[in-house]
């Protein structure tokens, strides 16, 4: 993460390289970009268990307990059990689904329902109201985080919700198109469909 001229915070930068270097399973690079920067204030230890913690809603559990297996070696004086669950699961989940699809919240879940009876409460109790509702990292961390895994992913459908997220959670249009440089300059991918959505998101904007 050298220090250049951006419009991302060294803590969203942090989740976007992490989160593309686990998704490219280079786990060790991560690792290694993480040694040199623990010692920062700028990432005290929650947030960095916080993003492992998110990082199980797109890579799985795995990932997450790697990365928190890591930061167990790596701090070994930090507080271990980081945060409580949130316990109000269901009212919390829908709340953060709304920040995040808007309008399209409820069309969003009917579609869900269809895939899987119980997909529906699941995304909104276990993914939004017990993970997105966890303090130690913020909504725009978090769709950084989303939008960088599932662009290196290919997962175009779930990417163009995620674009439209970051943009209704705050993050500003020049803060994706240096996420995705940066994914593009970690992975070496061409980030061309990515970038055209976030086009196609952008002259939406008002739908949004």
């Amino acid at each position: 993460m050298k220090s250049t001229r951006t419009t991302l915070s060294a803590r969203q930068r942090c989740c976007v390289f992490v989160a593309a270097l686990f998704a490219l399973n280079r786990r060790t690079e991560a690792y290694s970009l993480l040694r040199k920067n623990l010692p920062r204030s700028a990432f005290p230890i929650l947030f960095l268990q916080e993003l492992f913690i998110h990082l199980s809603l797109v890579l799985g559990f795995p990932a997450m307990l790697e990365g928190l297996e890591f930061l167990k070696h790596m701090r070994p004086d930090a507080k271990r059990g980081g945060t409580r669950m949130n316990v109000r699961g269901q009212k919390e989940g829908k709340r953060i689904l709304k920040r995040i699809y808007g309008g399209q919240t409820e069309k969003l879940l009917d579609n869900i329902g269809e895939i899987h009876s119980q997909a529906r409460s699941m995304i909104v109790h276990d993914v939004y109201g017990r993970v997105f509702s966890r303090p130690g990292l913020t909504l725009k961390e978090r769709e950084l985080i989303n939008v960088t895994v599932l662009a290196i992913q290919g997962l175009d459908r779930q990417l163009h919700s995620h674009v439209r997220g970051c943009l209704r959670v705050g993050v500003e249009v020049t803060m994706i198109r240096e996420t995705l440089s940066l994914v593009q300059r970690i992975s070496k991918r061409n980030m061309q469909t990515a970038r055209t959505l976030l086009r196609l998101v952008v002259s939406q904007r008002k739908k949004l």
